[in-house]
């Protein structure tokens, strides 16, 4: 069975009522649960979450779920959403996004798109921008791999201004799972409101 990673993307408590379950408050708390593919068309609570912002997910697949082809048009091989190594040429991006609420102005804080030790799977950060809404001068948001400004750059962009600001950094960085490992925008000024969208593949 497959594993899902819903991440709370709120400050209350998701009910996920297709899990007899619920996603602990709080921005990066996680529900872990395994499920056979099928099972996500079936939970249409989970799906409204996830349309209003509520909550994020990742599914990692097992590797006989991979190889059966099932997951994915028969028109593509199933190498094309498996983690491939460094110097291949060829590979499917992920796209993940992740919204900047209203924080705590002049207050710098962290977005959780992966909480601490959630980390799914290695990958490489091929590109990422923010689309600011709500600009405070001089601000900063850093893509990071562990929490409160720690680890890994993997990506930096500006929120001094309204619009879409790309990413600065010269090259494209790794993530790899680790007991402190997450995914994190870490934003200088809580006062900086809008979305980030960071563009992934999977590597070995």
């Amino acid at each position: 069975m497959a594993q899902i990673t819903i991440t709370n993307l709120t400050t209350l408590d998701v009910p996920i009522t297709e899990l007899y379950d619920k996603v602990p408050a709080g921005v990066g708390k996680t529900l872990v649960v395994q499920r056979f593919q099928a099972d996500f068309t079936r939970m249409p609570n989970l799906m409204a979450a996830i349309n209003a912002s509520k909550v994020s997910i990742a599914i990692v697949y097992t590797a006989d779920e991979l190889a059966s082809g099932l997951l994915i048009p028969s028109a593509v091989g199933p190498g094309a959403v498996a983690p491939v190594a460094p110097a291949v040429v060829d590979a499917a991006p992920i796209v993940m996004r992740a919204p900047l609420p209203i924080g705590v102005p002049a207050v710098p804080d962290d977005i959780a798109l992966f909480a601490a030790g959630a980390l799914p799977y290695k990958f490489r950060v091929l590109d990422a921008h923010v689309k600011v809404s709500a600009a405070v001068a001089l601000s900063t948001l850093v893509l990071r791999d562990e929490a409160l400004g720690a680890g890994n750059v993997l990506a930096s962009m500006s929120g001094a201004a309204t619009g879409r600001s790309d990413m600065t950094d010269n090259l494209t960085a790794l993530a790899t799972p680790g007991p402190l490992k997450g995914l994190f925008v870490n934003r200088s000024d809580g006062g900086v409101v809008g979305e980030v969208i960071v563009l992934i593949r999977k590597e070995t």
